[in-house]
């Protein structure tokens, strides 16, 4: 059969797509994005609209296999795709690097529940830009109300369908409470729900959100501004952290380097400890501020660096790496659990920066001082605990420190130094001849 693909265009006449193919019966259809949808056979080759045909093989790709996300997907699509086909140039005349608008439509189609008005009475305008246009569908079935044109970005947020500033959006387009967002802890100030509404058209909903409650504090829209290139420009985990900080740092005169080093200290800090670990009240921007100083210096020194300017951004970034990252286990070591007389016996590799300080800080020593080396494979820093009874939890009874070369047990600790008990020093000798470690001096105990 001799077919021809026709699609209806922004004027509503007939455009010829591709003439003289070789079609299948019951090949012509009423829209292209309807025959993919609903599963008919089609082929690129029939499609000689070389936009069109980038949009419908996004969306082919996207609903290639049935499963329950697009069958779920399916009817609100229906609605959506053959009408922009159908009433817009925004498949035939848009590229897809430009305007990718098969997702965008898709996320819609996913917050079917929110619409309030049917997609049919959409009249688009001809003379919006295509993103406008795109946009003007979007306002349709779900404002109520108008909103600040940053909004609009959460429509263009890649990932999953369901994303949290779409979920914002649809809450503000139908007159939520702008105080009160949805999946959202934390309440803002009316001065920041203030401020979130004048943000910056650049801005994503999540920047405005902080932007709006910096502004509430500061005033200063160049903080502003500064803060959401830190850390803390778009982690809200800790806000019961940075809120109070912030308001400290706005009534002193520190500069925003200081600022930034305090921040990147407290930050590391919530990430170890948790939020309920740091306190600010009753401490001073300076003391902060040395405390900060203190901490990248001792890094430094852990990590063997040289001429580290602890100001620079870049350089904070790799010390905190070097605080973070784990390193490497030693090699051939037979995990250790044992009981005997009564008690349960197990041997932990200590590989985090944040692991030896744990250690350090309960077996009050000087092991958190050695994770240079043991970044560099020098050595490795065991743990061994112990219980009684089956439900409680593992105390820490020494630590032990191996040449990784040499195979050889250089150093083991008990709490503050102290030698281990016969009880101790009998396992620990047992997991060395587990492992084929020399026991060194320590066997001579």
């Amino acid at each position: 059969m001799v077919g021809t693909l026709y699609s209806k265009g922004l004027s509503g006449n007939l455009t010829i797509l591709a003439m003289n193919t070789i079609l299948p019966p019951k090949a012509v259809f009423r829209s292209i994005t309807h025959a993919i949808l609903v599963g008919n056979s089609w082929s690129g080759a029939w499609i000689g609209n070389p936009y069109l045909r980038q949009h419908t093989r996004i969306l082919a790709r996207m609903f290639r296999q049935e499963n329950l996300w697009t069958r779920r997907l399916q009817e609100p699509c229906l609605q959506l795709l053959p009408l922009v086909e159908s009433k817009t140039t925004l498949f035939t005349q848009v590229d897809h690097k430009t305007l990718n608008v098969v997702p965008v439509l898709v996320r819609l189609a996913e917050y079917r529940d929110c619409w309030i008005r049917d997609p049919d009475t959409w009249q688009p305008n001809g003379q919006l830009q295509p993103r406008a246009l795109l946009m003007s569908l979007i306002h349709h079935l779900l404002n109520r109300y108008d909103l600040p044109s940053f909004c609009d970005g959460a429509w263009f947020i890649n990932g999953p369908l369901r994303h949290i500033e779409r979920a914002w959006y649809c809450h503000l387009a139908q007159g939520g409470n702008i105080r009160h967002f949805p999946e959202w802890v934390p309440q803002l100030s009316r001065q920041a729900s203030s401020a979130f509404l004048a943000a910056p058209d650049h801005l994503s909903m999540r920047e405005a959100v902080r932007y709006g409650q910096v502004m509430s504090i500061s005033h200063d829209e160049i903080t502003a501004a500064h803060i959401l290139g830190t850390r803390i420009g778009l982690n809200f985990s800790h806000d019961a952290v940075w809120l109070p900080f912030l308001a400290m740092f706005a009534s002193s005169n520190r500069s925003l380097k200081q600022m930034d080093i305090i921040i990147d200290y407290l930050w590391a800090h919530c990430e170890l400890y948790g939020t309920k670990s740091v306190r600010l009240r009753g401490r001073t921007i300076d003391a902060l501020l040395r405390s900060s100083e203190k901490f990248f210096h001792n890094i430094i020194r852990q990590s063997d660096c040289k001429d580290v300017d602890i100001f620079s951004a870049s350089e904070r970034t790799k010390l905190l790496h070097f605080h973070a990252d784990q390193w490497e286990p030693m090699q051939d070591i037979i995990p250790f659990e044992k009981c005997s007389g009564g008690w349960h016996w197990q041997m932990v590799e200590l590989k985090r920066q944040r692991e030896l300080q744990e250690e350090a800080h309960d077996m009050q020593h000087c092991v958190s001082s050695y994770g240079g080396w043991c970044h560099r494979g020098l050595i490795s820093i065991f743990s061994l605990r112990s219980r009684k009874m089956e439900n409680d939890e593992l105390d820490r009874d020494v630590t032990l420190e191996v040449d990784c070369q040499k195979r050889e047990l250089l150093q083991v600790k008990a709490w503050r130094n102290r030698r281990p008990s016969v009880l101790t020093r009998k396992m620990v000798l047992h997991w060395c001849e587990l492992n084929r470690i020399k026991p060194g001096a320590f066997s001579m105990w």
